[in-house]
């Protein structure tokens, strides 16, 4: 799957994530759950298991 800077990406049960940064295999994104919004951080397979919920 390419992951893609700027992106909204939305998993099976709804859960937003925000593409913030891309570095190397490290995504920072900004995770839209809940009222707060929270900056993480995950590799691009923890990424790509996380939207495809394999």
């Amino acid at each position: 799957m390419q992951i893609e800077y700027g992106q909204l990406y939305t998993n099976a049960v709804g859960d937003v994530r925000e593409v913030l940064a891309i570095t190397g295999d490290v995504i920072d994104y900004l995770e839209h759950t809940g009222e707060d919004p929270q900056q993480c951080r995950c590799s691009g397979a923890e990424f790509d298991r996380w939207v495809t919920g394999q």
